[in-house]
C-alpha cells in the first residue's frame, strides 16, 4: 500500500557518486530498517548486499525526498482527516471518554529529544529542565492515535509557549478549526500552553481553584494520559 504512494528515484548520486537501486522500494526498506533501533550500516550490508558508501547515500536520499515532497503532510491543517467530519468524530470520542469538553478534538505536547553536545553553540541547545543538550518537537495527537500535526525541530532551550508561537498553528486553526456556525474545535495541552481565543485550552492554574475547576483538570487529564507522550513511544521503536 505504501509504495503504490511512494515515487522515489531509483537512481542516486552525490558528487561524482552514482548508485543504482534495483527495485523502487528498495530504498524505502533501507530507510526503514535503518530507523529501527538497534541499526549500524555495517549491519545492513549483510541485509541489503551493498557497501556501507552505498548504503548511506540512497537512505540520505530518500531521507531528503521524504521531506521535500511530504513533510506538508504534518504541517498542513487542511487536509481529509481533519475535515469537520473527522473533528467532530474525534470531539466525539474524547467526550465519550468522560472529557468536560465536547469541541477537543486532539492533544498538543512539547517533546524534548537528546542529543550529542556540540562544539559550537551549546547554550542554544540546552534544556535546563532535562539538563542535557536537546532539540524539540511540538506534536498534535488525535485521539486515533495518529500524529496529525508536527512542528521542530528547534533549539532545545525553547520553551513550549515560544515553539508554539513559532509554529503559527493558531493561524491555521482560526481558519480551519472554526464552522461556518461559529463553532470552535480546540486543543488541549498542559500548563505550559496558554489559553488561547477558544483554540487551545489548558488546565485551570493558581493557587485557589475552585472545585468545579478542579474536577475539570482531574477529567481532562485522565483522558489526555491516554495520549500523552506518544512521540516519546513512538521514537522508542525508531530510536535512531
Amino acid at each position: 500500500m505504501i509504495l503504490k504512494f511512494f515515487v522515489a528515484p531509483c537512481v542516486y548520486q552525490r558528487k561524482l557518486y552514482v548508485v543504482i537501486a534495483p527495485r523502487q522500494g528498495d530504498g524505502l526498506c533501507m530507510v526503514l530498517r535503518r530507523l529501527a533501533y538497534p541499526s549500524r550500516l555495517e549491519d545492513l550490508e549483510y541485509i541489503f548486499g551493498r557497501s556501507k558508501t552505498e548504503l548511506s547515500l540512497i537512505i540520505n536520499e530518500v531521507l531528503d525526498y521524504i521531506h521535500d515532497n511530504h513533510c506538508h503532510l504534518l504541517s498542513d491543517f487542511n487536509m481529509s482527516w481533519l475535515s469537520q467530519e473527522c473533528l467532530e468524530r474525534f470531539a466525539g470520542a474524547v467526550f465519550d471518554r468522560d472529557g468536560p469538553l465536547d469541541s477537543c478534538w486532539g492533544f498538543i505536547d512539547g517533546t524534548v529529544r537528546t542529543i550529542c553536545r556540540p562544539q559550537e553553540n551549546q547554550r542554544l541547545v540546552f534544556n535546563g529542565h532535562k539538563r542535557s543538550h536537546a532539540l524539540k518537537f511540538q506534536s498534535i495527537v488525535t485521539p486515533n492515535g495518529i500524529i496529525s500535526n508536527l512542528f521542530g525541530p528547534i533549539k532545545g532551550r525553547r520553551h513550549d509557549a515560544g515553539m508554539l508561537r513559532e509554529s503559527d498553528i493558531l493561524t491555521q486553526m482560526r481558519v480551519h478549526m472554526t464552522t461556518p456556525e461559529g463553532r470552535i474545535f480546540c486543543i488541549y495541552g498542559d500548563p505550559a500552553y496558554p489559553v488561547t481565543d477558544g483554540y487551545i485550552i489548558a488546565p485551570f492554574r493558581g493557587g485557589v481553584i475552585s472545585r468545579n475547576q478542579m474536577i475539570f483538570n482531574k477529567r481532562m487529564s485522565a483522558v489526555r494520559i491516554c495520549v500523552e507522550g506518544f512521540l516519546e513511544k513512538f521514537c522508542h521503536y525508531l530510536h535512531f
